[in-house]
């Protein structure tokens, strides 16, 4: 058995109380929040003495930080660096698309 492991702080964990060796617990962030770190961790045993074994986590409780969410697409535009959120403080850099004659031309946007 695994003792109960902690929901990261602004998010939730799909477990109560102690799990059995092998079961697993998703990390869940609210709204708002993202993920930093492994979604899932599984209790395993590991040897701490001679014949002594003892439940634990294969990973660490994951944390949950503030982020914002895809801004959206423009027209005749496109983002050169798409994702479901992005970091507080990330930039994201808009590319226009204008079709002139037989080819493609892009003018940067930030």
């Amino acid at each position: 058995m695994c003792d109960k492991i902690a929901a990261p702080e602004n998010g939730i964990v799909s477990a109560d109380g102690q799990v059995a060796v092998g079961h697993m617990v998703k990390f869940h962030c609210n709204a708002g929040h993202m993920m930093e770190g492994q979604p899932i961790s599984t209790c395993t045993e590991r040897e701490v003495e001679a014949g002594k074994r003892v439940g634990h986590w294969s990973s660490e409780v994951p944390r949950c930080v503030k982020a914002c969410t895809y801004p959206g697409s423009v027209i005749g535009g496109m983002i050169d660096d798409v994702r479901f959120y992005y970091g507080v403080g990330d930039k994201v850099t808009y590319k226009s698309i204008s079709i002139q004659s037989d080819f493609l031309s892009f003018r940067e946007n930030h």
